[in-house]
């Protein structure tokens, strides 16, 4: 499966999960992983405007966020083998963790651009979340 065939995840499911069933999970792990750290590099410039902390915090905030992530994927695909196996599924714990990798990347593309929207107006966001709360109350 090359790269590009990343579209038929989203015209095609069942073509693309036969094509990558016999791929190995270390592929859909990389291609996973490529997506969340363009994902997690803008996530942590908006945790460092948010924070207001100096941009030299940047590169902790990104290993952080990359190593969380990474931990919280096999964390939860452990929890759907479980109910893959509760469920008397076939399969095993790479086999989860594999069809899991490809199950997030759609929702992963979709938040490049909600991510960039939020990186754009991440301040000014939260400048009128904070007047909204705090209008009530000067009122």
């Amino acid at each position: 499966m090359k790269f590009d065939d990343i579209k038929y995840l989203f015209t095609d499911t069942t073509k693309f999960f036969k094509d990558v069933k016999k791929e190995s999970f270390k592929r859909s792990f990389l291609i996973y992983l490529t997506f969340g750290i363009i994902i997690n590099a803008m996530a942590s410039v908006m945790y460092t405007k948010d924070f207001n902390l100096e941009f030299f915090f940047y590169p902790a905030i990104f290993i952080g966020v990359l190593i969380l992530s990474i931990a919280s994927f096999f964390v939860v695909g452990g929890m759907i083998h479980l109910f893959v196996l509760l469920f008397k599924g076939e399969g095993d714990y790479f086999q989860t963790l594999k069809a899991s990798a490809y199950g997030a990347i759609p929702s992963l593309i979709v938040s490049i651009p909600i991510q960039g929207f939020l990186l754009i107006f991440t301040s000014d966001m939260a400048a009128i979340a904070t007047l909204i709360v705090t209008l009530p109350v000067t009122i």
